[in-house]
């Protein structure tokens, strides 16, 4: 149940526990007040709740508990209040919990130890208080620890030695007084956020021998002695309000001073001393030319090799900081890869335009993830697919999100939707497209200005350039691949009216040497008859998908009871072809050209819909016959009926593997 990003308010319907198959529910981003229903515990088969974003209230109920397949907890930016239950502790498979924000009081339950799949756990911004509970380090799996703004105090009592999966630790402004016991061995380490504590005492040597660490905030605490040296990994750092001493290590000396305020011991004066030209007194008088020679000559060496010096090292810096990036999206899987494209896109563009994906940018949603306009700084106007939240971390979608990447990378046609670029990040996956301005064909069908203006030319040539695309897929692939799911709703359409297919989460490469048995795919209404009972997969499904769409562009609806009753080997109704046009545009008889063309395309759409696969003509045959000169058709439509073209002798696949179209 998906009704996240909505207007919706009052309170959740104590009903909705009777839901007892419902596996995701996501309420997020509405004005939905009150309490938790006691009742959502009987969701028994619920794997994933979100709740964030609202204005609930109340206790985080018990009742959670009892929820023994969930997986991911989102109860964030609410207003609930008084202590977490400690039966949470029983959602052994619960991977993310997410409570931030909000207004929880009390101690974190030991409980939570026991939650041995959890990899994220977001409790920032709360009333939290007291000591954190040991058992927290024996969460072997965990990731992402954040308990950010609330009250704990005393040591960090953490076993790192079973952390060996945490990547971010965010413990900033709490009372904490010490530090996470042998840090060293928090080898995965990326991210630590320890400021505004009362941390005292020195940095522990394992710390700066974190070979993953990248970010450190250490600021406004108490700690005192000297910074040691972290080499050149620190990206972002800041060591600002302490009591410092001595030395900046030097490969802090060309970083921003800010990170080193507040520390009344440390030598301020080295930092970018070596970018500073020494200053020369105006006022000093002539010297005689040796002496020019001797002091004058140094000086002027001097300040060219700092100059040199300091350009060669903010270079250095930069290819450092690349590299590590670089690094960690390869380890981590944060990819983020652009082509074919003029000009560089950043991540952090496509998310300024999209306002961080904000649903006025929404323009479609599918069935794994949902379609955003953004244009780019540049002016670009490109589509992005985001997948959902909810499914990203779900096998099935997933797959379907990498599949379409894989096919997309490997294929290039112009009926085919051009791929600018994915990020494959674990908490943000998104295809980059070219921007289709007419939106789906099935969109342009329904609607009735844009069904005028694809005049039958324009529909016409749409069936042509699927077809090439279908042809190409099928025949210039090797192995060949199979769409599985070629329907009006992924056809999309550029400013032209040209028709592009999209949409390659089901598609399969086939493999030549299996039987390339597979689960039913595609859209109802779209599937072939065999894939219900055979469950193999070849191009003869894609063509009776085809089928459907030809005539469906061409009547301007689906054609349920047509496609139905060729499926069930029954005898065509006695529909006249020119009854069968779409109504909405104007009658096409004193155009032999159009008139020819539409007899053709109806003619061949039936031919593809046939019940066996092996009677079916391939894509390349259809291409022969649609993009061929053909073969004289009658003159008017009010002589031609569906009967007619399903005659054998109207259109047959003979034995030089031809359709002939006869009148």
């Amino acid at each position: 149940m998906f009704l996240h990003r909505n207007n919706f308010s009052g309170q959740i319907p104590s009903n909705i526990g009777a839901l007892s198959n419902l596996m995701f529910l996501n309420l997020s981003d509405n004005y939905l007040k009150g309490p938790i229903p006691k009742e959502v515990g009987n969701l028994s088969s619920l794997r994933c709740m979100d709740l964030g974003n609202n204005k609930l209230s109340g206790n985080v109920p018990p009742q959670l508990g009892q929820l023994s397949r969930l997986k991911r907890m989102f109860l964030y930016q609410n207003n609930f209040s008084r202590q977490i239950p400690s039966n949470i502790g029983a959602l052994s498979k619960l991977t993310h919990l997410h409570l931030s924000d909000n207004y929880l009081t009390g101690p974190i339950p030991k409980e939570v130890g026991n939650l041995s799949s959890l990899r994220c756990m977001d409790l920032g911004n709360n009333e939290l208080s007291g000591n954190v509970p040991p058992q927290l380090g024996q969460l072997s799996r965990l990731e992402v620890m954040s308990l950010y703004r609330n009250n704990f105090s005393g040591s960090v009592p953490l076993q790192p030695s079973n952390l060996t999966s945490l990547v971010y630790l965010n413990l900033r402004c709490n009372n904490f007084n010490g530090f996470p016991l042998q840090p060293g061995q928090l080898t995965k380490l990326e991210s630590l956020d320890l400021s505004d504590n009362n941390f005292t005492g020195s940095i522990p040597v394992q710390l700066a021998n974190l070979t993953s660490l990248i970010i450190l905030n250490l600021s406004h605490n108490n700690l005192k002695g000297t910074i040691p040296d972290f080499s050149s990994r620190l990206i972002e750092y800041n060591f600002s309000y302490n009591s410092f001493e001595g030395k900046i290590p030097y490969n802090f000396r060309f970083g921003d001073p800010s990170a080193f305020l507040g520390n009344k011991g440390l030598l301020m004066a080295e930092i970018n001393i070596l970018c500073s030209p020494p200053s020369i007194d105006s006022s000093i008088e002539p010297l005689r030319s040796k002496q020019v020679l001797y002091i004058g000559l140094p000086i002027v060496i001097f300040i060219a090799f700092s100059t040199l010096w300091c350009l060669f090292v903010s270079w250095r810096r930069r290819i450092m900081k690349t590299s590590s990036q670089e690094s960690k999206a390869l380890k981590y899987g944060d990819l983020f890869s652009i082509w074919n494209y003029d000009g560089r896109i950043a991540f952090q563009d496509i998310l300024d335009a999209t306002d961080n994906f904000d649903i006025r940018y929404c323009i479609g949603t599918g069935g794994y993830g949902s379609v955003y306009k953004a244009q780019l700084p540049s002016g670009k106007v490109v589509a992005i697919k985001k997948l959902h939240s909810l499914e990203s971390e779900e096998p099935a979608f997933d797959e379907c999100f990498r599949n379409e990447v894989k096919i997309l990378t490997e294929i290039r046609h112009k009926n085919i939707v051009k791929l600018h670029g994915f990020c494959l990040h674990r908490r943000s996956m998104f295809l980059v497209y070219e921007y289709m301005e007419k939106g789906s064909l099935l969109y342009a069908l329904r609607t009735d200005s844009l069904a005028v203006e694809l005049g039958w030319r324009k529909r016409v040539k749409i069936i042509q350039g699927v077809a090439y695309a279908l042809a190409y897929m099928h025949h210039d692939c090797n192995p060949p691949i199979v769409h599985r799911d070629i329907s009006s709703n992924n056809i999309l359409l550029n400013s032209s009216l040209d028709g592009f297919i999209s949409d390659f989460g089901a598609a399969r490469i086939l493999d030549p040497g299996s039987s390339n048995r597979t689960v039913v795919a595609g859209t109802r209404g779209y599937i072939a008859p065999e894939l219900a009972y055979t469950m193999v997969v070849n191009e003869k499904c894609d063509v009776f998908s085809f089928g459907v769409v030809m005539l469906e562009t061409i009547m301007g609806r689906h054609p349920e009871e047509i496609v139905s009753t060729i499926t069930l080997l029954r005898d065509c109704p006695s529909l006249m072809l020119k009854d069968m046009l779409d109504s909405r545009l104007s009658y096409p008889n004193n155009n032999l050209e159009v008139v020819q063309s539409l007899v053709l395309v109806v003619s061949i759409a039936l031919a593809c819909l046939r019940f066996h696969p092996n009677s079916r003509p391939t894509m390349e045959q259809v291409c022969g016959q649609l993009l061929g000169p053909g073969s004289p058709l009658p003159g008017t439509l009010h002589l031609v009926s569906l009967r007619d073209l399903m005659n054998p002798g109207m259109c047959t696949v003979d034995n030089s593997r031809e359709i002939n179209v006869l009148p």
